[in-house]
């Protein structure tokens, strides 16, 4: 457990710092008890959504089935998004296995869990409707910010993801771009409608 939680420690440092070299070995492989700590990760935020959500005074009942909800919805998310970046990078010449996609993909879940845990945590302490106060639009400031450089750094590393798992050229990832963005979409309407999530958890 102590090697695989320091692996876990280096991986997040190094997609933060050097993300073009950690993804590159992240798609040969990692240890799977690693999974674990992501894991850990989104029960984190799932627990501190159901709490703002609903509350205490909903009950022990309404907050588990809420967390059972919430769980199931990004695990089948998770499933669908590898599914799709797998199987569309192949359709262009892709040559990756599937844990060649599965573990690079596992980790581009930190800036998402990031910009999440964040969004709950302004929400905690400035629940909208905020106001035109100088404290509501530096909140908002500041949560735009975190949103810009979350989606950059998810886009990079979905990019590397494709790069090093598939062995893609720049052409062809934005050929399956193409292709995988429509189709996110569709997914984020039907999650949607499910009432799962407000923003598709991808």
């Amino acid at each position: 457990m102590y090697t695989s939680f320091t692996l876990f420690l280096r991986h997040l440092l190094g997609i933060i710092i050097r993300p073009y070299e950690t993804m590159r070995s992240l798609s040969k492989g990692v240890n799977p008890l690693e999974i674990i700590y992501i894991n850990i990760l989104a029960v984190i935020y799932i627990g501190l959504a159901s709490l703002l959500r609903k509350g205490l005074d909903s009950g022990s009942l309404l907050l588990t089935l809420h967390f059972g909800k919430l769980f199931s919805g990004i695990i089948f998310t998770f499933i669908f998004s590898w599914g799709i970046i797998y199987f569309v990078g192949k359709l262009f010449g892709g040559k990756a296995s599937p844990s060649n996609i599965f573990y690079p993909w596992l980790y581009s879940l930190i800036p998402t869990l990031l910009w999440f845990l964040t969004a709950s945590f302004f929400y905690f302490l400035l629940p909208p409707p905020r106001t035109d106060s100088l404290k509501g639009q530096l909140f908002s400031l500041v949560f735009i910010g975190i949103s810009i450089t979350c989606f950059y750094w998810k886009g990079m590393l979905y990019y590397l993801t494709l790069r090093f798992g598939h062995k893609l050229s720049l052409g062809k990832i934005i050929l399956s771009t193409i292709i995988i963005v429509p189709l996110a979409i569709l997914y984020s309407l039907f999650t949607y409608k499910l009432g799962l999530f407000r923003i598709p958890f991808i």
